[in-house]
């Protein structure tokens, strides 16, 4: 299965509007020293009023998540899968039972495994066989632009010196963006999180210590005793790409180098190939 599609049984009653992962897609990138730093200082200081409000709908949720439950068995409300591109919601099925919506679930993902497509024939079949109704949804050109920043590389001068081996975006990244949406995820949530307060401790002291030597570095870069490391950085890893002495040079390469790395993918367009939900 491409690992752009994926499909996931909604245990929750909505869907969460408060995720971290809104704060992880709109992490400011360190591309230009100082300036970067202060974005994300600004960042940081926004991200701890929705760490809040993360906490805060969770609780309310797993609070109403019993009645809804006894609900549904009552045959009270439906149950929901969503279909998600690139972590974009793309469509939701509508189904009757927490059975059909494992089997609904099963069968799709096998289907996209061997290389089919969501609103293709097959899909369709399988959707049919489910009684489920389906409801396209179309990705927000603001949704996409957020995947592209995300798939895309990016040029960065280094002003540290050395490369970090933690970082506040890697930590943030150990919670995936699922955690807390069934009973399960709820206790597998717990390592995350324990996992997540460590590799959020050691990026700090890293960054302490990097702070604290970065004037001397700075100095020996202005007077050309140091090079600008240019640098590429993909899904996370980075590789340095030039060595460029002097601070105006390593502007115009870093903005040279950057200019051709933006991916450009058209949005895709809704499925209409399934029947609507009614």
């Amino acid at each position: 299965m491409s690992d752009s599609w994926s499909v996931r049984v909604r245990w929750l009653p909505w869907r969460r509007l408060a995720r971290l992962g809104i704060a992880g897609g709109r992490w400011p990138r360190m591309v230009e020293g100082p300036l970067s730093v202060l974005a994300r200082t600004l960042w940081f200081a926004l991200f701890l009023p929705l760490l809040l409000a993360c906490l805060l709908e969770l609780l309310v949720l797993w609070v109403l998540l019993p009645f809804v439950l006894v609900g549904r068995v009552l045959g009270l409300g439906s149950w929901w899968v969503d279909l998600r591109n690139h972590g974009c919601r793309a469509g939701t099925f509508r189904v009757a039972g927490a059975r059909s919506a494992r089997s609904l679930r099963g069968a799709l993902t096998a289907h996209l495994r061997r290389g089919g497509e969501p609103g293709d024939e097959g899909a369709a079949r399988l959707v049919a066989a489910e009684g489920a109704e389906f409801a396209p949804v179309e990705i927000s050109t603001r949704d996409w632009e957020l995947v592209l920043r995300r798939l895309s590389p990016h040029a960065r001068r280094r002003w540290f010196l050395w490369r970090r081996r933690l970082s506040i975006a890697d930590s943030l990244d150990v919670l995936p963006g699922w955690l807390g949406d069934d009973p399960i995820s709820a206790i597998i949530a717990i390592p995350f999180v324990l996992l997540f307060v460590l590799c959020l401790g050691g990026a700090v002291l890293e960054l302490v210590v990097q702070i604290a030597i970065l004037p001397v570095v700075v100095l020996l870069r202005l007077v050309r005793a140091l090079s600008w490391p240019i640098e590429v950085v993909h899904r996370g890893k980075a590789g340095t790409r030039q060595q460029v002495h002097g601070f105006l040079p390593s502007v115009r390469a870093r903005r040279e180098l950057a200019a051709g790395l933006r991916l450009s993918r058209p949005r895709p367009a809704p499925l209409r190939q399934l029947a609507p939900l009614r």
